[in-house]
Parts: structure tokens; sequence; C-alpha cells
């Protein structure tokens, strides 16, 4: 019983200590913006998505292209990435499914096409992958093309992890839980 009180002291007293921790803690991302269709703020798109905390480095490329005929997205992709000065070095080869160190945000404004790639060691499903692309939507729906690719981001953030506390904390309460459990 005694070691269940001072288990649950010791997660009280520590909890203070891993808000501070958490907010001081985490990785901005390294952030590309190649904004051919000319549709960003460049400094604030930039901004917002250094805002925004990691919990491993990342790199976040955000290319944008011109062009209302694009009927394949992916192709346009492969295109872009196999002209060497456009960026080839995002990408391995001409596999858009294999970003080089990262993620890469794909947009299309005239042809309504948004698309992210991420590297295979972020591990993100397909699932995700649509679910990063759909948190532009609205902001897209309005022009509002620096407040899609933030959303975007935030919504990778909680896929891969943000520096927002959240596993440090869930770590802190975990081993307070298994500290009482094992003592009692």
């Amino acid at each position: 019983f005694v070691m269940n009180i001072a288990g649950a002291l010791i997660a009280i007293l520590l909890l203070p200590a891993v808000l501070l921790y958490s907010s001081a803690s985490g990785h901005r991302p390294d952030v590309v913006v190649r904004d051919e269709a000319g549709i960003y703020h460049k400094q604030t798109l930039r901004r917002g998505l250094e805002e925004q905390h990691y919990d491993r480095e990342l790199r976040i490329v955000v290319l944008s292209v011109p062009g209302a005929g694009i009927g394949n997205l992916d192709e346009e992709t492969v295109k872009y990435a196999a002209d060497g000065a456009q960026g080839s070095s995002w990408f391995q080869g001409s596999d858009v499914g294999s970003p080089v160190d990262g993620t890469v945000l794909f947009v299309a404004p005239e042809s309504h096409w948004v698309r992210c790639y991420a590297a295979k060691d972020l591990r993100l499903s397909a699932d995700k992958r649509e679910a990063i692309e759909n948190a532009a939507g609205s902001h897209y729906a309005q022009d509002d093309w620096d407040g899609g690719a933030v959303a975007m981001g935030r919504q990778l953030a909680t896929y891969i992890g943000s520096g927002s506390g959240n596993s440090t904390m869930m770590w802190v309460v975990g081993a307070a839980l298994a500290f009482m459990v094992g003592s009692g």
C-alpha cells in the first residue's frame, strides 16, 4: 500500500517536469518549398511548417506545379523528379513511392490534385497518406494554399509523432502504473 502511494506521489511530482520537457523537445522539420505554380507565400508557409515539432528529424518538401491538364499526378511527379534541375534528389530514381529522407507534399492546383509521398521508414499506410491529403481540402477549396500545406503537416505529425509530449507523457504514466502494479 505504501509503495502504491509513493508511486502515485512520484508520478504527480514528475508531471510538471514532463510537461516542461515536452514543450521544449522535438525536432523542427527541414522545410523546402518549390513553388512552380506561384500559389504559396514561401516564408509564411515555411514558418507555419517549421513551428511544428516532430519526434524525429524530418524533411518536408512542398512542391507545386502549374497546369490544368494534368491527368495523373504520379506521372507528373515522376517527370518532375526525373528533371535533375527540379530536385530528383528528393526521390530514389523515378520511384515516387520512395522519397529520400522525409515527406513530399505535391500540389497541382489548376488540376485539383494533391499528393503526399512519404519515405518508407515513416511507415505511412495509404489510408494515412490519404488523410494527410484530405487535411488540406477545406483550405484548398478556399484558395488558402499555405493553410492547406500547414494542415497536412499537422496531420503528418499525428502519425509520426509530434513534440506535443504525448509519447513522453504516455511513457511516464505507463512507468508509474507499472511501478504501482508491480509493487502492489
